[in-house]
């Protein structure tokens, strides 16, 4: 489609970076071609929407609220096996409307991400007791991991001018091509996956550079700095994720994401995107209603390890201008510049430039809750018999990809545990989806005009939800 990405796998491979044939069979090392989530028939995004929702026949027992948002959980006066149960959830289309309320026979089922999730833990007041208080918000439910253990994958990159014709170029000149569904579906989608052996030049000083970052894990002063939280199960939490990504990502994993963006018009970018980061943030509340945005407080670059990582990456990048074929399509580098030479400047620019891919997750993550988890493994939010997050909060891991296939992956596999439940939960709650009462599917009007509605599920979606009523 576009003639200059014939030029990203052969300059790959002149760097060092093989092709990938199949780079969907669970090792993603290498170049390739991403496949894209377009519709062919039309050229348009296939998505949870057009894919799940569309293709249904007219139905009752689904019902979709657009432009409503769920202000918080509701829980009623009764415990299950020591676990909360939640009655259902109130919503309104902004803050000065009257609430409405649904209420649940079965589950409530969070699908807002990676913020609207745990925000919505929090309003409904499951979370560290400290943020719940001083937002004055009742506890229903004290779990210190609510919003901890953030984690996101950050981009930065090297780019040149070029004379060629990039994707930009051809949409600015008015051509043809340049109307086209085809074209206009075109998404930058040259890529390649590399591990940290390729980032440091051979395995002596990447295990070095390992043997260091594991070093920070039996340093009491080192962890204080890294972790968000002075609660002990969340940094229990800290440890393990450090852990797991140390002792069993890094050695092989894709530790960088390398794309080729060509869709400005006169630039051709290289972009590195660290994958595993070992930074954690955390997301709180300062106020107890949804329609006021959470506090993010991302702690980007607290462990210095992911500045290095990237370091590497961009190092390798810009050597990528002296190999054919990429090298006859580019002229003088415009960022970062002839002026960063050392690591010292290369690390200072890698903090100034570094934007957000928008890969947020781990906020609801599931570990074991003594480890500042919030969901078990059957995705039930602990201290709650019938609240479950189904979304990319839960992973606690940052994972070597983008997110959007592993959240389906993920969704498929909750549907599964919902319709054919376990004979046990680790939450320590009821299998089964009985929620607060067992009313039938309906709709009543109460005294002061609000709207009832009842569901045997209840699925809030969204950062400002929407919300799902379904029965079976």
């Amino acid at each position: 489609m576009i003639p200059m990405t014939s030029a990203w796998l052969p300059t790959l491979a002149a760097a060092g970076i093989p092709t990938n044939q199949d780079a969907y069979n669970g090792n993603n090392i290498g170049g390739f071609f991403s496949t894209m989530a377009i519709n062919p028939t039309n050229w348009t995004r296939s998505y949870s929407k057009s894919a799940y929702i569309d293709p249904l026949p007219p139905r009752d027992n689904l019902h979709v609220l657009t432009n409503a948002a769920v202000t918080k959980i509701t829980f009623a006066d009764n415990v299950q096996d020591g676990n909360k149960v939640a009655s259902g959830v109130q919503f309104a289309s902004d803050a000065s409307d009257s609430p409405k309320s649904v209420s649940a026979n079965k589950e409530v089922i969070l699908a807002g991400g990676a913020v609207g999730s745990p925000q919505m833990l929090l309003v409904s007041g499951v979370g560290p007791k400290d943020v719940l208080d001083s937002a004055g918000i009742s506890v229903q439910v004290e779990l210190p991991g609510v919003g901890q253990h953030l984690q996101d994958h950050l981009a930065t990159a090297v780019s040149w001018a070029t004379t060629e014709d990039t994707q930009g170029t051809i949409y600015q000149s008015g051509s043809d091509l340049s109307k086209t569904a085809e074209f206009l579906s075109y998404v930058n989608c040259g890529t390649s996956y590399v591990n940290g052996s390729y980032l440091f030049d051979g395995d002596e000083s990447f295990n070095n550079f390992v043997t260091s970052a594991k070093a920070t894990l039996n340093d009491a002063t080192d962890l204080t700095s890294l972790v968000p939280s002075t609660d002990s199960t969340v940094i229990e939490g800290y440890k393990a994720i450090y852990q797991a990504y140390v002792d069993k990502l890094y050695p092989d994993a894709g530790l960088i994401e390398i794309l080729f963006s060509i869709n400005s018009p006169g630039t051709i970018t290289i972009q590195a995107a660290i994958q595993t980061p070992l930074s954690q943030g955390r997301l709180y509340i300062n106020s107890s209603s949804i329609f006021d945005a959470p506090v993010i407080d991302p702690w980007y670059f607290s462990n210095p390890a992911d500045v290095i990582i990237l370091r590497q990456a961009l190092k390798k990048i810009r050597s990528f201008a002296n190999l054919s074929p990429l090298k006859e399509l580019i002229g003088t580098e415009s960022a970062p510049g002839s002026s960063v030479q050392t690591d010292e400047e290369w690390e200072n620019y890698v903090r100034t430039s570094v934007t957000t891919e928008f890969h947020p997750g781990c906020t609801c993550a599931m570990l074991p809750r003594d480890k500042g988890g919030v969901v078990d493994a059957a995705l039930k939010v602990y201290g709650t018999s019938n609240v479950r997050v189904i979304d990319g909060s839960v992973f606690p891991l940052s994972m070597s990809a983008h997110l959007m296939a592993p959240i389906y992956g993920m969704a498929e596999r909750a549907a599964e545990l919902i319709l054919n439940p376990p004979s046990s939960s680790s939450s320590g709650g009821s299998s089964t989806s009985t929620g607060a009462n067992g009313s039938q599917t309906g709709t009543s009007n109460n005294n002061s005009g609000a709207v009832s509605v009842r569901a045997s599920w209840v699925a809030v979606v969204g950062l400002v939800a929407g919300v799902l009523l379904s029965s079976f």
